[in-house]
């Protein structure tokens, strides 16, 4: 492997596109973030998981039940989502690799297991993995894969100094703080906080939403990685382990 401590950050669905109009892209978010992932990434390796947003949430709704329009659909336009992620990390300056998650994980018995060669391999070379929540091979058959227990994944096998969940908020909040007034940030997240979280994702969501998020980041946190969730203002103090206005996960 190159020399660097590993970094993984997850870039939020609704962070990079808007979850209230189906299949559509918030460019100004994405470039911001990967003009602050191209400063993080200097001296580290990267990888890079996205989330669906308003493409691979709305792509799963649409299908209807239907298996041959969900593979389909989902297949297709997250693909396109994850062509734009690494457009914007390659015009920051960033060598993006973009890898479908069939490419780096699957599940069998439950059990969910990393192609760990297939993104060493692009580490190894230099490069940024970029992957995404999708279709894995699940048991023989496909199904979907969030990209926060995939990120997560990632972090713990491959042994990451850092995992960054990357939001639409700086924070992790007590309820949505885009409807109640009430809610406040948590400046330490622990497992005993899970309950009093209400919330959920703006939009279409159909992985879990917040709580999902907040298990997994908990878990590779107990698994010893170093686990912080906020907004991409706060990436570099997330990454250095500096203090800001981000959730840090405590274990």
């Amino acid at each position: 492997m190159r020399a660097g401590e590993l970094l993984v950050v997850k870039l939020g669905g609704s962070l990079i596109t808007d979850k209230r109009k189906p299949l559509t892209l918030n460019r100004e978010g994405l470039e911001t973030a990967a003009e602050a992932l191209a400063r993080v990434a200097r001296g580290r390796r990267l990888v890079v998981v996205h989330g669906g947003g308003s493409f691979g949430h709305y792509a799963v709704v649409q299908a209807g039940g239907s298996r041959e329009r969900l593979v389909s659909d989902v297949s297709y336009w997250m693909s396109a989502l994850n062509l734009e992620v690494v457009s914007a990390l390659r015009a920051a300056g960033v060598p993006a690799v973009g890898l479908p998650p069939l490419a780096v994980a699957r599940v069998d018995g439950g059990q969910l297991s990393l192609q760990r060669d297939v993104l060493e391999a692009a580490l190894e070379d230099g490069t940024v993995p970029v992957t995404h929540g999708g279709l894995v091979l699940q048991d023989g058959r496909l199904e979907i894969l969030s990209g926060d227990v995939l990120a997560s994944e990632i972090a713990v096998k491959l042994a990451a100094r850092t995992l960054a969940f990357l939001m639409d908020v700086d924070a992790v909040y007590t309820a949505d703080p885009r409807s109640d007034p009430h809610a406040r940030p948590l400046e330490v997240l622990k497992r005993s906080h899970l309950e009093a979280i209400r919330g959920g994702s703006s939009g279409i969501d159909v992985t879990g939403g917040i709580l999902l998020k907040l298990r997994e980041a908990l878990r590779a946190a107990e698994a010893g990685v170093r686990v912080a969730l906020g907004g991409v203002s706060e990436l570099e103090a997330m990454v250095e382990g500096l203090k800001g206005k981000y959730t840090r996960v405590e274990p």
